[in-house]
């Protein structure tokens, strides 16, 4: 209880990602309540899909990186914001591989998509190294031609090429999208708060799994029932129910959780970083006044 006072934050994460976690045991989808027909399986529970498991799974890393950044077991330096970005990495590659997921045929949202992360990153990246004592507009016009170079040099004759038309493992396109996060996470300033960043970034792929599963859910219980000698009813039939609803709630209570966390990490930063501006300015001024007496 004590851990939970010093860190309230955490128990906005603590009770969304449980609930992500336990929506699992309810039921994701079903018939309607009214439908009179026959049909094998009824209904089918979050643990009986690969959208629940995977849901599950994702809530699970969220809790454990928390209470890993609050506990300051994680460490807000690079080569442990480094550790962090290749172990989500790895995990999200290792979900995508087991939840069998399929090719996919990426279409121009994928593909522009990619491009827009690459520009995010690319600026990014530029834009901590381009000299303090360059003018401002200067500044804006080489972070506006990176962008735009990036964005429609990768767009047009990368991404574009490459992907447009071709069946894709999903895990590459998963591994791809991951690596070009985790370039705009660790090179985004402050350094120090890396590891929330990516916290919120699963958070938010948690998350969105979740709100997006509601279709496929739905053709998943249909598929099975295809199997069966009775049939499959039709899709207008099927509905998704409590644990679905479960999953987007607990998520939406997580993501100001981990929000929080940010948010009150950032302002303690910034307050040490002005205070110690404070102290080296009266500092100087203490010198400047001796050397004057």
């Amino acid at each position: 209880m004590g851990y939970l006072r010093r860190n309230r934050s955490m128990v906005l994460v603590f009770l969304g990602t449980l609930l992500m976690a336990t929506s699992v045991f309810w039921e994701y989808v079903r018939m309607r309540p009214d439908y009179l027909n026959i049909v094998t399986p009824w209904s089918l529970r979050g643990y009986e899909l690969t959208q629940g498991r995977v849901i599950a799974a994702i809530a699970l890393t969220v809790l454990v990186l928390a209470i890993l950044l609050t506990t300051k077991v994680v460490k807000e330096t690079m080569l442990h914001s480094i550790v962090v970005a290749a172990v989500v990495t790895a995990a999200a590659v290792a979900l995508t591989i087991l939840a069998d997921a399929r090719p996919v045929v990426p279409s121009w949202p994928i593909t522009w998509g990619l491009a827009l992360l690459t520009a995010l990153a690319g600026l990014s990246a530029v834009t901590g190294r381009l000299p303090k004592t360059l003018d401002p507009s200067w500044r804006r016009l080489v972070k506006l031609g990176s962008f735009l170079v990036l964005f429609l040099g990768t767009g047009l004759f990368l991404y574009g090429p490459v992907l447009s038309g071709t069946e894709t493992p999903a895990w590459v396109i998963v591994l791809t999208a991951f690596l070009l996060v985790d370039v705009l996470v660790l090179t985004r300033r402050p350094e120090a708060l890396a590891s929330y960043r990516l916290l919120m970034n699963v958070h938010v792929v948690g998350w969105l799994v979740a709100i997006t599963s509601a279709a496929s859910v739905r053709v998943a219980l249909r598929g099975l029932q295809a199997l069966e000698p009775n049939g499959a009813a039709e899709l207008r039939d099927i509905q998704i129910t409590s644990g679905m609803l479960i999953a987007w709630l607990g998520g939406l209570i997580a993501f100001a959780g981990v929000v929080a966390l940010w948010a009150n990490r950032r302002d303690h930063i910034s307050a040490t970083v002005r205070s110690e501006k404070q102290l080296e300015a009266a500092r100087k001024s203490q010198e400047e006044l001796g050397t004057a007496l």
